[in-house]
């Protein structure tokens, strides 16, 4: 279950049942260095904790995602169903776009969205 469904159904948290994963599925590697994973879990938290679910963002032909709204900022979370990719034109330049690890990325109001998951931020 993805951060963003978890979170888009209501659940409150979120369990793994091992820090080192049953194949591969852990948060680390052996002595505890963290994975990718990790990474990717962490600034997932950090920008959905305590955001309210709005919607399944379905505008765009070829990606998902789920739009949420935290302290008045509103934020997307998309991603491609496809290996090609989508370019997209989105409805106004976002003031933030992050990687699924929080690595900020050129905001534009058109996008080429992946597999790989990204956020987007607008703020009030």
């Amino acid at each position: 279950l993805s951060l963003g469904a978890a979170r888009m159904m209501g659940v409150q948290a979120n369990i793994w049942y091992s820090t080192t994963g049953w194949r591969s599925s852990g948060l680390f590697k052996p002595g505890y260095q963290p994975l990718p994973v990790f990474d990717s879990y962490r600034f997932g938290i950090q920008q959905l904790d305590r955001a309210a679910f709005r919607r399944v963002i379905d505008d765009y032909p070829g990606l998902s995602g789920y739009e949420f709204e935290r302290d008045g900022n509103t934020i997307w979370l998309i991603w491609s169903l496809d290996d090609a990719g989508q370019t997209i034109q989105l409805p106004s330049v976002p003031d933030a776009v992050f990687d699924v690890f929080g690595t900020p990325e050129p905001p534009g109001r058109e996008l080429t969205v992946t597999l790989a998951p990204i956020y987007l931020v607008w703020a009030p």
